[in-house]
Order: C-alpha cells, then sequence, then structure tokens
C-alpha cells in the first residue's frame, strides 16, 4: 500500500517518535483534540461546508450597487 507522504505524515512520524521516547507529555498528545472533534460532529450532525470566497466579480457587483 502506498500513500502520499506529507508534512501531516512528516509531523505525526516525529510526534509518534517523541511518544516512544517516553517525553510526550498529556497534553501534547493529539487524542484530546480529536476526541473534541468528534464529539461536536456527533452532537451536531453533519459538519457544515464553510462558505466560498466571493469572487471578484461579486465585489464588484456588491460595490457598484453601493455606489448607486
Amino acid at each position: 500500500m502506498v500513500w502520499p507522504y506529507t508534512e501531516e505524515h512528516k509531523l505525526a512520524r516525529e510526534l509518534y517518535e517523541i511518544y516512544l521516547s517516553g517525553d510526550l507529555k498529556p497534553w501534547d498528545e493529539p487524542r484530546q483534540l480529536l476526541e473534541d472533534a468528534l464529539e461536536r460532529f456527533k452532537t451536531k450532525g453533519k459538519a457544515k461546508r464553510p462558505k466560498p470566497v466571493r469572487g471578484q466579480s461579486e465585489r464588484r457587483k456588491r460595490a457598484a450597487q453601493a455606489r448607486s
């Protein structure tokens, strides 16, 4: 199995190596962050998608409407 090596993979590996050394503190572990995110998802249902950034042409239209 092959997957793309990303910056996230690199960071996760470094964190895992610190964990193996015994130097990782409980407040440094990502488990709490992940559990909190999952809990928010479970209580609110499907995560909302962020609104798309409005395009340049829409800004011009709104600016023109504001001037008139």
